[in-house]
């Protein structure tokens, strides 16, 4: 069933959209293989139990310096149908999936169907308008709630052991999708959700043009779970977003800036 929804797979795992793609080298959902799998027994709740190592599968594996914002591992079918906003293959699985099911770091069908987790490249443009039905769908069939969060503890650095805390919210500011900022707002999303090194999605969207906000991990290192959202080159800055969430109520950032580098 999970390899029956490939399409949710690779996008989870970090792949994104390719020039070649048109060529038809990568497989689609296939939803008439999940309604003969599952009419045969196939267990719809199955999780996916472990990713897959670097160099193991050449189109899923990620080296472990550059892991993917939400890991694969808890995944079941039903959650790959959202990854991959296939609203088709959503309402084929939920009559007899867990709902409430989440991948081993808390996200739940509804984040997932709003975008959370893939990279920026694995969705076309238009793709937000099915990520947006995708999402009012989970919300519908009682696959989470608007302020969700991510539940996975970091492994190291000052943060070992705080849990991640980013909400959908920080995920479709770091993607841009401004019409899926507004629904979220608009259904009682947290606009001032701070995640686990305390950034909030207006933070996200003012970008960092030192590379500070996520240097958490000792020798300046980053946590590599996160990622740098923006369309400015060299800030990450995404001033349309941040004018977007200043108009919706997001309060600004008004603390002391402290430059403890010693540059």
């Amino acid at each position: 069933l999970h390899y029956a929804l490939h399409q949710g797979l690779l996008i989870l795992s970090g792949s994104g959209q390719k020039p070649t793609d048109k060529v038809g080298w990568k497989r689609p959902n296939m939803t008439g293989l999940i309604e003969v799998l599952l009419d045969y027994g196939a267990d719809p709740n199955a999780q996916i139990e472990y990713t897959f190592p670097f160099q193991d599968n050449y189109f899923l594996a990620r080296h472990t310096s550059n892991p993917p914002m939400i890991s694969p591992v808890g995944a079941t079918p039903l959650l790959l149908a959202g990854v991959s906003v296939d609203i088709e293959a959503m309402n084929l699985l939920e009559e007899v999936s867990n709902k409430s099911a989440t991948t081993s770091g808390g996200a739940s069908l509804f984040m997932l169907a709003t975008g959370a987790g893939p990279e920026k490249r694995a969705y076309n443009p238009e793709q937000e308008e099915q990520a947006l039905t995708a999402a009012k769908l989970a919300l519908e069939l009682g696959g989470g709630s608007i302020n969700d969060r991510l539940s996975h503890r970091a492994e190291d650095g000052p943060a070992k052991g705080v849990e991640d805390d980013r909400t959908a919210l920080h995920f479709a500011t770091y993607r841009g999708w401004m019409k899926m900022v507004e629904f979220l707002v608009e259904q009682g999303a947290d606009i001032n959700a701070r995640d686990r090194y305390g950034m909030t999605p207006l933070m996200l969207a003012l970008g960092d043009p030192e590379g500070r906000y996520y240097r958490q991990i000792g020798d300046g290192d980053y946590d590599h779970r996160y990622r740098r959202p923006g369309v400015t080159p060299g800030t990450g800055a995404n001033k349309n977003m941040a004018e977007l969430l200043l108009s919706l109520g997001a309060v600004p950032f008004t603390g002391e800036y402290v430059d403890s580098s010693g540059l």
